[in-house]
């Protein structure tokens, strides 16, 4: 096989090298990148960009059908023996190639480090060409914090392979890695980068204007700056102003995010007291935002909607056409059930204490219908609706193994019907792989088609982590971890619910009937018993000691959490006797 391409460009050029670089490996007969001088023959592969010089090497079958590509989509097909993998953008060029390895070749990219690669002697490339579109065009992954930065090249490759296309990284973060993440994620894979979340104090450091402008801070009782002050037009001004010198040195980065530091947004000042805090925010982001937009146009400005910020204000001119507005519907939405499945949301699970501190803070409680309610109003307000997600962060509290895929590809359809562009998912600890990587798996493949069989998709990670001969118990191990997590448990809160709130926050609302404990425990016992013995045929299986050692960790977590739960509920029962 020869691979020619035609155009002189490191996303592309990468794209070839790892065609030929797996092909070789697949097939043990070397391929190689031809110069574009040669005519292609019969099995080899031609990669292309559209373009006006592109257009005499086209045959017109794929000619045809580049007008019909979106986002970074490509198209990819078979003419008279030639295989054509062509893109408007050069992503779309390298996300091509992964998809011709995967439906071609049989490779799965299940997670960093963990790939299969079938035995093939050799492939027979055929297929008429056909277009090949995201349903999401914002499909980022936010590293808020890793324990090993040397884990990110690894962590960069799987995105791309996984055709996510972005990733977001709080602005100190970025600077400390800057050189890895510039050429292994934006120079060689084309990943955007979204960078600023939670760093208002980066642009505006307290070190350096709080003597000289102690106005622009929001202090606590002591003095200590806790967040920006969102009512002076003054800070808005010299955030920009530091933005776009960020900007001029880091010309890689496509989205910066103007975030409060992380929390609720309080200020005590006479312009910001009794004030609805969202609409300040609001306010402040969109003359920041404007003021970018003269100097850096192509740049989109990431406004996080959050805490007391996550209601529209009513009443305001819509943002900036730079500006994306992140929707974060974490504290409130019961993540293992889908965001537009009315019946559920978090509003019964709050206790007195966070009651008075979101009355306090103008924030509120939200159920899914409203969740959703809040996402078609920003849906007026900016060309660029997007959410921010947990799916991959459920262990962020409390660092357990879930299985929430089912609700992941509901929710990529709703956002698609709203007209929404993506997400950014929130992944906190990458050394947790294997608790979040089916779930990451299943975001990436349902962002890209939420028409996909969920059973095909979950085959198709199972066989990637562990085999062909393991594929069977491992399908089986996420089918019972599915039911544990939505067995309804005491007075139908199910495990999510009971494993990531306080058993006395609780009880507090619901009550606790005693005789119910027992017969739940024994259920959840039962599931986790049936997990243990599937993970034992698994390592029988010759399935990799790591993956099997790491579910066995998690499961043990599970069974612990729940006992420790199980024990607080009979206290509280006890106690309101």
């Amino acid at each position: 096989m020869r691979i020619f391409c035609n155009t002189e460009n490191a996303i592309v050029e990468f794209a070839a090298a790892e065609l030929a670089s797996y092909a070789s490996r697949l097939t043990g007969k070397k391929a190689k990148v031809a110069s574009n001088g040669c005519n292609p023959k019969r099995g080899d592969v031609v990669l292309l960009q559209a373009g006006e010089h592109a257009e005499t090497s086209m045959p017109g079958q794929i000619k045809n059908l580049i007008p019909r590509i979106k986002h970074d989509g490509f198209v990819s097909g078979v003419c008279a023996g030639v295989c054509y993998v062509a893109a408007c953008e050069e992503r779309g060029i390298l996300y091509g190639v992964y998809d011709l390895l995967e439906c071609k070749y049989g490779v799965i990219f299940a997670g960093p480090g963990m790939e299969y690669l079938p035995e093939v002697r050799s492939v027979s490339l055929r297929g008429r060409p056909a277009v090949h579109n995201p349903a999401l065009s914002m499909r980022f992954i936010g590293f808020h914090a890793f324990d090993d930065a040397a884990t990110l090249p690894g962590i960069f490759d799987w995105m791309a392979k996984r055709k996510f296309n972005g990733l977001q990284m709080f602005a100190h973060h970025y600077m400390e890695n800057r050189e890895v993440v510039r050429i292994e994620a934006a120079k060689k894979r084309g990943l955007r980068l979204d960078i600023g979340a939670h760093s208002a104090f980066f642009f505006l450091p307290p070190e350096k204007y709080l003597d000289s402008h102690p106005e622009y801070y929001a202090k606590n009782a002591q003095g200590k700056p806790k967040q920006l002050c969102y009512s002076h037009f003054g800070a808005a001004d010299a955030l920009a102003g530091r933005v776009n010198t960020f900007l001029n040195e880091n010309p890689e980065v496509a989205v910066v995010g103007l975030w409060p530091e992380d929390g609720f947004v309080e200020c005590s000042c006479r312009n910001c007291a009794g004030k609805n805090l969202a609409r300040l925010v609001y306010e402040f982001v969109s003359r920041a935002a404007e003021s970018i937009a003269g100097r850096h146009p192509a740049v989109l400005i990431n406004h996080l909607a959050y805490l007391n910020s996550t209601c529209p204000p009513g009443g305001v001119a819509p943002l900036h056409d730079n500006v994306l507005v992140n929707f974060c519907d974490y504290w409130d939405r019961t993540i293992n059930h889908p965001v537009c499945d009315y019946r559920h949301g978090c509003k019964p699970l709050k206790n007195d204490q966070e009651c008075e501190e979101y009355r306090r803070t103008a924030a509120r409680f939200r159920d899914h219908k409203e969740i959703c309610e809040e996402m078609a109003a920003w849906r007026k307000l900016t060309k660029h609706p997007t959410v921010f997600s947990y799916y991959s962060d459920l262990i962020m509290k409390q660092r357990l193994l879930t299985n929430v895929a089912k609700s992941i590809q509901q929710d990529m359809r709703y956002l698609h019907a709203l007209g929404y562009e993506g997400f950014v998912d929130c992944c906190c600890h990458p050394h947790e792989w294997m608790a979040m990587a089916w779930n990451l798996f299943a975001l990436s493949e349902f962002s890209w088609d939420f028409e996909m069989e969920y059973d095909e998709v979950l085959e198709r990670f199972c066989r990637g982590v562990f085999g062909k001969h393991g594929v069977r118990d491992a399908q089986r191990f996420y089918e019972l971890l599915d039911e544990f997590e939505n067995e309804p448990c005491l007075l139908g809160f199910n495990v999510l619910d009971l494993l990531h709130r306080n058993p006395r926050e609780t009880a507090y609302f619901a009550g606790v009937i005693p005789e119910l404990v027992e017969p739940c425990e024994l259920r959840f016992s039962s599931l986790l018993h049936l997990m243990k013995e599937t993970l034992d045929r698994l390592a029988l299986k010759s399935a990799p000691v790591e993956a099997v050692q790491s579910f066995r960790q998690n499961v043990y977590r599970l069974e612990d959490k729940l006992k420790e739960k199980f024990d607080a509920y009979l206290l509280c029962a006890s106690d309101r006797k």
